[in-house]
């Protein structure tokens, strides 16, 4: 089914797993629950090939009718990128209102990329609205206590790590995760012991809410299984922030 991207497997820092880029079957978040139109801006960020039909996949979040933030070691140059608000996406079919990407940018450092599209958003879903970015230093207070609070996770991926069968339906589910602990880059959320709100492959650069903000976002997971805490970079840093100015207004 289409070459895939290596890079997209490997481990960081020895322990924390990235969470991106590969074939993904009819399922998302690990003991989530089927989103249907409560994030309608949470989009299916896709890889396509020649013939249209789809190499690898990773969540990202509307913040412009332009622009899709998502995990920067889902993008890759030269190659062909798409995304689907649809809440549920079936590539055995042609009418998953794919809008085509004109660009793609990243900052490594920081794992956060954008995906320009070709059209604004609300040309094909009407009434979409981008979700908004938080306020500078918004999870700062999170840093010096641990309140018993909880953020909220978006994705298309699967919903355990076992090989994929099905690579052509997919499905956005949201769950709830406990927050673990905030440091001056990185949110971390807690999923439950069996691995509940936990995300896995195809989640990748899908968003962390707080009261329908995006704060963060999920790129990987600190031990195999998709079992471990959560993590991804925060989006109310500053070096996040001036990322993103340069293709969104932050507040």
């Amino acid at each position: 089914m289409g070459r895939r991207f290596t890079r997209a497997l490997g481990i960081v820092a020895a322990a924390a797993m990235l969470v991106p880029f590969m074939p993904v079957d009819a399922g998302a978040i690990i003991g989530g629950s089927l989103d249907g139109s409560a994030h309608p801006n949470v989009g299916f960020v896709v890889a396509l090939g020649e013939n249209d039909e789809l190499l690898e996949g990773c969540t990202g979040t509307l913040i412009s009718q332009t622009v899709v933030v998502t995990a920067e070691h889902c993008l890759f140059p030269g190659v062909r990128y798409a995304v689907s608000f649809e809440p549920a996406v079936d590539f055995s079919r042609h009418d998953n209102g794919l809008i085509e990407a004109a660009a793609i940018h990243g900052n490594s450092k920081y794992d956060i990329g954008v995906v320009i599209l070709a059209q604004p958003a609300n040309q094909t879903y009407r009434g979409i609205t981008p979700a908004p970015l938080p306020a500078r230093g918004a999870l700062d207070p999170y840093r010096k206590r641990n309140p018993d609070v909880s953020f909220g996770h978006v994705g298309y991926g699967v919903t355990s790590p076992e090989p994929a069968t099905d690579l052509d339906h997919f499905a956005r589910r949201a769950s709830t995760s406990p927050l673990k602990n905030v440091t001056g880059t990185m949110l971390y959320t807690q999923p439950g012991p069996q691995g509940q709100g936990g995300i896995c492959f195809g989640d990748s650069g899908g968003p962390v809410f707080s009261g329908g903000v995006i704060v963060a976002l999920a790129n990987f997971t600190t031990r195999n299984q998709c079992q471990g805490a959560n993590g991804g970079p925060r989006l109310d840093i500053e070096p996040t922030r001036q990322f993103l100015s340069t293709y969104v207004s932050v507040p």
